[in-house]
């Protein structure tokens, strides 16, 4: 078993077993991805409040474009992902190279203009967690940011290293996580400039509050939490 002392001046130091590890990313923050989320490379247009323009898929997959490239000669829009299907491999270079499945075209596809991208980007789409309970349309350009934050957004408990349960963010407790430089870009947003992760319970939350103490050697503040948590659980001991 590991161990770890902190000392607190006059000799007194506080013996802790299990120090606390930096939590692993994907372990407690990445959303639970089910099966039945998975999606091909474009968005489905069933995920948009209206109808998309038929400009606007992707010649192979059908869907709106995801990461758009374009073909130099008919304009047809491709998935930058869909377009690794089309790669043919030239026998004179053994070079792969595009063949645009609309038009033939062998040209390297281009990105298309700003205002296309602007136009795509602005379309409104259904929050990937809306089979739990989100009824949010929000703009392509804006997804990521609120899928990341989404109250129905599935994680794992922070406390990861004592408790595996996991759950939706709205059902959890925004508690400051030791993965400061882990989740800067997205406290960054909501200005906070502290990490975050989500605890299940109060329990979970004082565990851990106390190994972000300890992991920022605030030793004297972790004593004190300490000490706290056996007060409260003598008083509730008490007659």
């Amino acid at each position: 078993m590991d161990h770890e002392f902190f000392g607190f001046g006059d000799g007194f130091r506080v013996l802790i077993p299990n120090p606390p590890a930096i939590p692993n990313f994907r372990d407690i923050f990445l959303p639970i991805r089910r099966k039945n989320r998975d999606e091909p490379n474009g968005f489905p247009v069933s995920r948009f409040l209206t109808p998309p323009p038929s400009e606007y898929l992707c010649v192979l997959c059908q869907n709106v474009v995801k990461k758009p490239l374009e073909c130099r000669k008919c304009g047809k829009l491709y998935c930058d992902s869909c377009i690794a299907g089309l790669q043919i491999v030239d026998e004179s270079s053994c070079n792969k190279a595009f063949s645009c499945n609309a038009c033939g075209c062998s040209q390297e596809p281009r990105q298309p203009s700003q205002v296309l991208l602007r136009m795509i980007t602005e379309l409104k789409i259904k929050c990937v967690h809306f089979d739990l309970g989100c009824q949010n349309y929000i703009t392509i350009e804006e997804m990521n940011r609120h899928e990341l934050v989404c109250p129905y957004r599935e994680v794992l408990c922070g406390n990861f290293r004592h408790c595996k349960k996991s759950g939706l963010i709205k059902d959890f407790i925004e508690t400051e996580a030791v993965t400061r430089s882990i989740y800067s870009h997205i406290s960054n947003r909501a200005g906070s400039g502290r990490g975050k992760c989500y605890t299940c319970s109060e329990n979970c939350k004082k565990i851990v509050a106390f190994d972000k103490l300890v992991t920022d050697k605030q030793h004297h503040k972790a004593l004190l939490e300490y000490y706290q948590v056996l007060l409260s659980l003598t008083e509730k001991e008490m007659p």
